[in-house]
């Protein structure tokens, strides 16, 4: 039974030693987070490409409209799964944004755009 406990809690400590390891890794690389930061659903009202700015009408009218930044990392997805352009986005469009909101304006991380036009 002592055997038995002692296996068990040197398998949970090299295990936790992993985990440390790991994490440790992606906070050293910089990198953001593999998860989803906040979501935002709206309509977009605008697009400025050479800014990288966007402004997205929430869904509830009685709010202001949002203006978010994209840069290199951010990444925008048509109809489940197809990459694209922020260019191809246009006024009307509605969309799900995961962004991260410790910068100002807030930074698109994913775009989700459900359309039936064709997108290319």
């Amino acid at each position: 039974m002592i055997g038995t406990t002692r296996k068990f809690l040197l398998a949970a400590i090299a295990t936790s030693a992993l985990v440390i390891i790991f994490l440790a890794a992606g906070c050293s690389t910089g990198s953001r987070k593999a998860s989803h930061g906040p979501t935002f659903n709206g309509t977009i009202q605008g697009v400025d490409i050479s800014s990288r700015l966007l402004t997205v009408a929430p869904l509830n009218p009685s709010s202001a409209p949002i203006v978010f930044q994209w840069d290199e990392r951010s990444r925008f997805w048509a109809n489940r799964g197809l990459p694209i352009e922020p260019r191809l986005l246009e006024p009307r469009d509605s969309v799900r944004i995961h962004y991260h909101a410790d910068s100002n304006p807030w930074t698109v991380q994913h775009l989700y755009l459900e359309t039936h036009r064709t997108i290319h």
